[in-house]
């Protein structure tokens, strides 16, 4: 006759050496099992966090790569030669310190928070540390870079952030991040204040209007960085083809984010995800008759160098009105005219130049001025409906967008150069994906942000190049004095037609590439991260992150009719645009975490036989295969998207489909004092420290 027995064998902590992975169960009487007995899983609960990552190394660590790629890029780089326009002195070495992050971090179980916070620890103190900490900027020979002869200290820009707010809103990767100013005694962060600036730089252009067209440029007294506080008439202005001038900042726009939804997006952790420029008119509102005129616009330094003399603006016919307005890439005209006492006229003009949304090289010597050869044009009007002092704060915003040609993904970084006989360079900008839109927006007083136009919507974009330029920081060889240094990219000034004494801006500020340290006279200069790619070699990091194992793939680039173009290796990666938080969060980090699927097979002290197969492990190269006593194989704990998951355990209740019975081939009875309980990793057979409770039943069947 044949018996059933239920065991079960739950841990106690209580015992020594006792562990979830690991345990005995001594038992007040024994455990009686008759002849030709078979044993099986009935049920088991393993509890563990959700998260195991297994180490790479003897010291119980695990390593990952984060390779990021930074301006300048390889098109800008490629344009240093005689009758180029860059000057490689002062071209910024694009390898931050090391472009391969490399990061070692304890192994074992994690919950989700825990997992996060770890890396947004590594990273950031790695950023803030090392690279941010006073680390002069090299050119491509890795010689310091000095602007104005100010040396010049670097700043990556971006910070790690982690948001584990639901499963909908989820996040780990780079974002945008303030300036960062580091002194000797003091570390000081900015936002969106007053930041707009007047510092040395490599030449003599004019950076304001004197003598009878006299602005005055006055900054904060009590600013730490000497901001913009305003930029004011000394004496009423009347002149024509807006020949008083004044350069707001002495950078370009911070241009590559892609935040285009909402302005000021509430996040859960602070961030500059905006490539933007705003400011306030300072006007005054009793006169009973006056007209004000002015354009805020963007241009540069080196299309200044083309201006006929440094201190007068060039200008353009502007249709449709038939004017002159400043030779701009993108501006605003601001009017009011003022009679009796009553607004007869009060507006805000969008343009642009006409040719601005059309691809064209001025690294190579070209006259940049050619896309004003068809002149200006009006974008939109907008009428202002009161007094432009109640206005409240204008301002432009730019976003990146992907063009249609953006199947190559920015790899123009790892393409090698053409052969000598090519006399084109075809791989320069040709697969480059970003163009830009633009948005003008209006603070109105108590009011909300609102955006009053949208380039998008009359599929208005700008090539990427010509904001992007603005990286090759006071690095352009002028075109009017032999020696100095100029910048491109979108740089904002003020231009005045009509203004009242005291009238005029205030309180500019920015998303910038350089701003000045004034704590130290130095200049940070902001590298900008085209993208990134997350390299490691670790299996279960691989699987929690949810990307591939690089890859090294053959790519084929065109024909010349007879012959293949150019063929190149290229690692595959899964790669990130920094830049897209927090509107397209997908773009820019991970938005899911998974499991790491860890199956487990349960162990008992009986004599009953299981094979298996196995990997090698650290310090057991040879692990390959065994006969052990393996009563059960489990599925993983948990499985799926786990993101947004905020419990530090999870618990797996194993409940076999059917019954596997496995004999213990016992001719004689078998009494048993206690019974030991092993859970190993089914792959590695180590023993699954991970795990933090457990609880087994066993069916035993006999004569």
């Amino acid at each position: 006759m044949s018996k059933t027995q239920s065991v079960i064998l739950n841990l106690n902590k209580n015992f020594a050496n006792s562990k979830a992975h690991d345990y005995f169960q001594p038992v007040a009487q024994q455990v009686d099992i008759g002849e030709n007995a078979e044993v099986c899983l009935y049920g088991a609960t393993l509890q563990k966090k959700p998260l195991f990552i297994n180490r790479d190394n003897d010291d119980n660590s695990f390593e990952f790569y984060i390779s990021p790629f930074f301006f300048p890029s390889q098109r800008q780089s490629n344009y240093t030669g005689t009758g180029e326009k860059v000057d490689e002195n002062y071209l910024p070495a694009s390898n931050i310190v090391d472009l391969n992050y490399n990061f070692k971090i304890e192994s074992g179980a994690y919950s989700i928070n825990e997992f996060g916070e770890r890396l947004v620890d590594e990273v950031n103190s790695y950023t803030t540390q090392v690279v941010n900490q006073g680390t002069l900027l090299l050119n491509s020979a890795f010689n310091p870079i000095t602007y104005g002869g100010e040396d010049v200290v670097i700043q990556m820009p971006y910070t790690y952030t982690f948001e584990n707010n639901s499963e909908d809103d989820f996040y780990l990767g780079f974002q945008g991040y303030p300036y960062q100013q580091s002194g000797d005694q003091y570390q000081m962060t900015t936002g969106k204040l007053n930041n707009s600036q007047q510092f040395p730089v490599d030449n003599n252009e004019s950076k304001i209007t004197t003598g009878a067209l006299e602005l005055d440029y006055i900054t904060e007294s009590e600013s730490a960085s000497d901001s913009c506080h305003q930029i004011t008439a000394n004496s009423a202005i009347s002149t024509t083809d807006y020949k008083a001038f004044a350069r707001i900042h002495d950078a370009s726009i911070f241009p590559l984010f892609r935040q285009q939804k909402e302005l000021d997006t509430p996040v859960s952790t602070v961030g500059q995800n905006e490539s933007f420029f705003e400011f306030n008119i300072e006007c005054e509102e009793t006169a009973n008759n006056k007209v004000t005129d002015f354009v805020v616009g963007f241009t540069n330094t080196y299309l200044q160098s083309y201006w006929t003399a440094t201190g007068v603006p060039n200008t353009e016919l502007y249709l449709p009105t038939g004017e002159n307005l400043p030779q701009c890439y993108l501006g605003v005209k601001i009017y009011e005219e003022v009679n009796s006492g009553t607004v007869d006229h009060a507006h805000a003009e969008v343009f642009m130049a006409t040719l601005l949304t059309e691809w064209g090289e001025t690294l190579d010597g070209t006259d940049p001025r050619f896309m004003f050869q068809d002149g200006l044009q009006r974008v939109t009007k907008i009428d202002l409906g009161d007094r432009i002092g109640e206005v409240g704060k204008l301002g432009f915003r730019f976003y990146a967008v992907d063009n249609q040609m953006n199947f190559y993904d920015n790899q123009e970084n790892n393409l090698p150069p053409p052969p000598e006989s090519q006399t084109f360079k075809p791989y320069l900008n040709n697969r480059y994906p970003r163009v830009y839109g633009f948005q003008f927006y209006c603070r109105y007083i108590g009011q909300p942000i609102k955006v009053l136009y949208d380039s998008k919507v009359d599929n208005i974009f700008i090539p990427g190049l010509f904001l992007e330029d603005g990286f090759l920081h006071d690095a352009i060889k002028s075109d009017r004095t032999l020696g100095e240094l100029t910048n491109l990219g979108f740089q904002p000034y003020l231009f005045v037609n009509k203004l009242a004494e005291g009238d005029g801006l205030s309180s500019p500020r920015g998303n910038y590439i350089v701003q000045r340290d004034t704590s130290e006279d130095r200049q940070v200069y902001r590298y900008g991260m085209d993208f990134y790619s997350i390299r490691t070699e670790n299996r279960d990091l691989l699987e929690i992150l949810g990307i591939p194992k690089e890859e090294i793939k053959k790519i084929v680039l065109g024909q010349d009719f007879t012959n293949v173009y150019q063929v190149y290796e290229q690692q595959l990666a899964k790669k990130f645009d920094p830049n897209a938080f927090p509107d397209f969060k997908k773009k820019a980090g991970f938005v899911n975490l998974y499991p790491e699927n860890t199956q487990y097979n349960i162990e008992i002290n009986l004599p009953i036989k299981a094979y298996t197969t196995t990997e090698p492990t650290i310090g057991n190269k040879q692990n390959l295969g065994q006969k052990r006593t393996i009563l059960y194989k489990t599925e993983p704990v948990i499985e799926g998207n786990i993101s947004g998951l905020n419990q530090a355990y999870v618990t797996k209740n194993v409940i076999p489909n059917t019954l596997k019975f496995l004999t213990l081939n016992n001719s004689a009875p078998l009494n048993l004092n206690q019974l030991n309980v092993q859970i190993r990793r089914a792959k590695t057979n180590e023993l699954a420290t991970e795990l933090e409770d457990a609880s087994v039943e066993l069916l035993i069947k006999s004569n």
